[in-house]
């Protein structure tokens, strides 16, 4: 026998606690099946952007506590546009530059929107002061097997550095076949 939500004005029948899908799915959401959203913060832009920041953290940052894209950078609807919660705060960097978190300042935080931690850069400086590939093999001062890359020891082959005396050797492998 089913039994109807246990919220007073909801005639949906019940599934899970007592309460009918949707308020299920409120309370899952938000901890309340009668709280519609979390954080719904009315007034200016500015009002609703500075409800969603942590500001007061021991380590200098201000980070975004709402929603985030799936590179963990904060985000905010602004007239039915999502917005950067940084771009938001210090502006659209111009073309041909992005904004990059200054590691070396101690944020390490995607979802920091603080502007002292931000530096106008090129997108290649932005990759190269990363942990992607490009940038892990651009900080590599030895080829695999241990060579230096050095002028003498260097060339490049398909825009990428190679190693003379690991080439020397394949060669001469190859030729010994």
């Amino acid at each position: 026998m089913q039994t109807q939500c246990s919220i007073s004005y909801c005639e949906r029948l019940a599934k899970a606690r007592g309460w009918c899908n949707l308020h299920w799915l409120r309370w899952w959401r938000t901890g309340d099946p009668l709280l519609r959203r979390i954080n719904r913060v009315s007034g200016t832009p500015k009002q609703r952007f500075w409800s969603k920041v942590d500001p007061c953290r021991t380590d200098g940052c201000a980070l975004w506590l709402a929603g985030t894209t799936r590179h963990g950078y904060g985000r905010i609807n602004i007239e039915g546009k999502d917005v950067l919660a940084h771009h938001f705060l210090v502006g659209k960097p111009p073309k041909g530059l992005e904004l990059d978190h200054v590691k070396a300042r101690g944020c390490t935080h995607k979802n920091c929107i603080w502007p002292e931690h931000l530096e106008l850069v090129t997108h290649r400086t932005n990759l190269l002061r990363g942990d992607g590939i490009a940038a892990q093999h651009a900080r590599a001062t030895h080829c695999p097997q241990g060579h230096p890359y050095d002028e003498t020891n260097t060339y490049i082959y398909h825009e990428k550095r190679a190693c003379r005396i690991c080439r020397s050797s394949a060669a001469k492998a190859w030729r010994k076949r």
